[in-house]
C-alpha cells in the first residue's frame, strides 16, 4: 500500500469516526463512490475502534463494580454472589445464587461503614423482623435473615421489572401521563399490601415510588420495611434524624446491574424517620405515628402517578417540610385533564393535613378506588357498545330521558326520615368484604374471611352458607353478585383465594347459585363472572375471559 493510499484511508477514517454514526453511511457513500476497497478498509478500522471501546468500557465497568460491590464473586453462607444490583445509604443489594435450592435471590447487606452503627443495625434488623412476618403477594418476601463475619444480610425474592419511580419518570419523559386504568390497578395492589401490613400492626413509614416495585407481569410489591414500626406491643424508640440533610439514599432494585440509585430526598437524622418529600405532616413534626401516616404518603404517590409531578417541591429538607405543613397541592385534575374528578377527590382526601379528616383505614380508600374502577370499566363497556351498536343505544338513551322527564313531572311524595341500622357485628380481624340486600328487603347476603352468610334483617338470626365439597379445605374467596327477583336465591362468584381483587378474572372464577332455604350452593358455570339477573329471573348475564356478555337460562 502506497503512503498516498494510506493517507487517504486514514483521513477518511478520522472523518467517519468523528461524525454522527447515523451519518457515516451517507459519508462513505458520497466519498468512496465506486472505490469499494477504500470503503472496506475504512469500515475495518471503524469496527476495530468500536471493539476497542467496548473492551475499555467493560474493563472500567468491572473495576467500578468491584469497588462499589466488593462481595461479588464471594460465597456468603450458601449463597454465591454474582453481581451488584443497586444500593445506597440503607444497604447494598446483590444478585446471588442459592446453592442449596438452585435459585437466584437478592442479598441485601448493610454498607461496611454502617455495620458498626447500632442505629443502622437496629433499622436493618427491624426490616427483617417486620417484612418476614408479612406473607402477601404485594409485599416483597424475606426468605432469610443471616450474618457472615459480623455482616448482617437479608435474603429476598429477586424481582424483575422496574420501580414505580422509574415508570413515572418514563411517562414524564414521553410526555404522556400514566394510563388511568393502569394507575387504578397498581393503586389497588399497593393498597392491598399496605392493608396486610397494617393488619399485622406494622406501619411502613417510607411509602414512596422508589419503594414500590412493579414486576414484568404487572404485579406491584412494596419494598424496604427498614423504617417500619410495630404499632402494637413493644416498639423501639424512633431514631433521631437531621431533616436538613436529604442525601441518604435507600435501596432501589432494578435490572440495571452495578448502578447506584440514590434517592436524594431521604432524611436520616433529626426528629423524624422517612423520606422528606413523602412524609405526612405528623411525621414531619416528629409526632407519634399510626397507620394514617402511610395513607398520606400513599396519597403523594397517587398524586405523582396521576400528574407526573410531586405534590410538594423543595430543595432542602426544611423547605419540603414547610410545604407539607402549609401548602395545598394543585388539584390533580388541573395538571392532568384525564384524571377523573372522583380520583382527584380521593387523592385530595388522602392528603388532608389533619389526619382525622383523612381516610382512616386502607379499606376505606380501597372501597372508593374499587368504586371508581368499576365505573371506569362500565364507561369503557358503554363506549364499546356505542361503537358496535350506536342506533340501539340511542333508542335506549332517548327512552330513558323521556321516562325520566315523565317521572320528574309527577308530584314527588315527601321522603321519610332516613335512619342508620347496623346489620353486621364483625370484628376488625374478620371484616365484611361485600354484601347485597334482597329485593324484598328481608335478607342480607354478605361475605367475610370465613365465607358467606345470610342474615334475616330485623333480628339476630344469621345462617352461614355451607361450603361445597370443592372448597372444604379453603382456597376460595366469595363475592356476592346479584339477587334473583323472588329474593329466594342469589348469585355468587367463587374466586381463587389469596388473589388481589383487582386481579380477579373469569379464568379462575366460577358462578354459583345460593338459596336462602339452606343447602350447599349449586355451581352454574366455570370460568365466568356473574353480573346480573333478568327481571323475570329466567336468565343471567355473565362475562368470560373474552369480555363478552352472554345470557343463559338460570334454571
Amino acid at each position: 500500500m502506497t503512503p498516498e493510499r494510506w493517507a487517504q484511508i486514514e483521513e477518511l477514517f478520522h472523518r467517519a469516526a468523528e461524525c454522527d454514526p447515523k451519518q457515516r453511511t451517507f459519508l462513505l457513500d458520497e466519498t468512496c463512490n465506486s472505490d469499494l476497497e477504500l470503503r472496506r478498509q475504512v469500515e475495518v478500522l471503524l469496527a476495530g475502534e468500536e471493539r476497542a471501546k467496548d473492551v475499555l468500557k467493560a474493563a472500567v465497568h468491572r473495576e467500578m463494580a468491584s469497588m462499589s460491590f466488593p462481595l461479588v464473586g464471594q460465597t456468603i453462607s450458601h449463597y454465591r454472589v454474582l453481581d451488584g444490583l443497586g444500593g445506597g445509604g440503607m444497604g447494598l443489594v446483590y444478585r446471588a445464587e442459592d446453592l442449596r435450592l438452585g435459585r437466584q435471590v437478592a442479598l441485601k447487606f448493610l454498607p461496611e461503614d454502617s455495620s458498626k452503627d447500632p442505629g443502622a443495625l437496629a433499622r436493618f434488623e427491624r426490616e427483617a423482623r417486620s417484612a418476614s412476618a408479612l406473607e402477601h403477594p404485594n409485599i416483597c418476601p424475606i426468605y432469610e435473615f443471616g450474618e457472615q463475619e459480623g455482616r448482617s444480610f437479608l435474603v429476598m425474592q429477586l424481582l424483575q421489572g422496574h420501580t414505580l419511580r422509574e415508570i413515572i419518570s418514563e411517562s414524564e419523559r414521553e410526555k404522556r401521563p400514566l394510563e388511568i386504568r393502569k394507575l387504578l390497578d397498581l393503586a389497588l395492589q399497593i393498597a392491598a399490601g399496605l392493608e396486610a401490613a397494617h393488619r399485622h400492626g406494622i406501619i411502613h413509614r417510607d411509602i414512596k415510588p422508589a419503594n414500590i416495585f412493579v414486576t414484568q407481569e404487572g404485579q406491584a410489591k412494596i419494598l424496604d420495611f427498614g423504617l417500619a414500626k410495630l404499632s402494637r406491643g413493644e416498639t423501639a424508640e424512633d431514631l433521631k434524624v437531621d431533616t436538613t440533610k436529604k442525601d441518604a439514599p435507600t435501596v432501589v432494585r432494578h435490572e440495571n446491574a452495578g448502578q447506584m440509585t440514590p434517592d436524594p430526598l431521604l432524611s436520616r437524622t433529626g426528629v423524624a424517620m422517612g423520606t422528606a418529600g413523602y412524609m405526612s405532616p405528623e411525621q414531619a413534626r416528629g409526632e407519634k405515628l399510626d397507620a394514617r401516616t402511610d395513607l398520606f404518603s400513599f396519597g403523594l404517590v397517587l398524586y405523582e402517578m396521576a400528574t407526573g409531578q410531586r405534590a410538594f417541591k423543595g430543595d432542602t429538607g426544611p423547605s419540603l417540610h414547610g410545604a407539607i405543613l402549609t401548602q395545598i397541592p394543585i388539584p390533580a385534575g388541573q395538571l392532568n385533564p384525564q384524571v377523573p374528578s372522583k380520583l382527584s377527590q380521593i387523592i385530595a382526601k388522602t392528603l388532608e393535613k389533619n389526619r382525622n379528616l383523612r381516610y382512616q383505614t386502607v379499606s376505606e380508600l380501597c372501597a372508593d378506588l374499587e368504586d371508581l374502577k368499576r365505573k371506569a370499566e362500565l364507561r369503557s363497556r358503554l363506549r364499546r357498545a356505542v361503537a358496535v351498536g350506536a342506533p340501539v343505544l340511542a333508542v335506549v338513551v332517548v327512552s330513558t330521558i323521556i321516562w325520566s322527564e315523565k317521572r320528574q313531572s309527577q308530584s314527588t311524595p315527601s321522603l321519610p326520615d332516613l335512619k342508620l341500622q347496623q346489620l353486621t357485628l364483625n370484628s376488625s380481624e374478620n371484616p365484611v368484604t361485600g354484601g347485597a340486600i334482597s329485593p324484598d328487603g328481608k335478607y342480607l347476603a354478605y361475605t367475610d374471611l370465613n365465607g358467606m352468610h345470610i342474615k334475616l334483617i330485623g333480628n339476630e338470626q344469621i345462617q352461614s352458607v355451607s361450603q361445597p365439597d370443592l372448597f372444604t379445605n379453603g382456597g376460595v374467596t366469595w363475592e356476592i353478585s346479584a339477587w334473583f327477583p323472588d329474593s329466594t336465591r342469589f348469585l355468587a362468584n367463587a374466586h381463587s383465594a389469596g388473589q388481589n381483587p383487582s386481579l380477579w378474572s373469569s379464568d379462575d372464577t366460577n358462578i354459583w347459585v345460593v338459596s336462602v332455604l339452606g343447602g350447599v350452593p349449586r355451581k352454574l358455570r366455570d370460568h365466568a363472572v356473574a353480573w346480573s339477573v333478568s327481571r323475570d329471573g329466567s336468565s343471567i348475564s355473565f362475562g368470560t375471559n373474552k369480555k363478552t356478555l352472554v345470557k343463559v337460562k338460570s334454571g
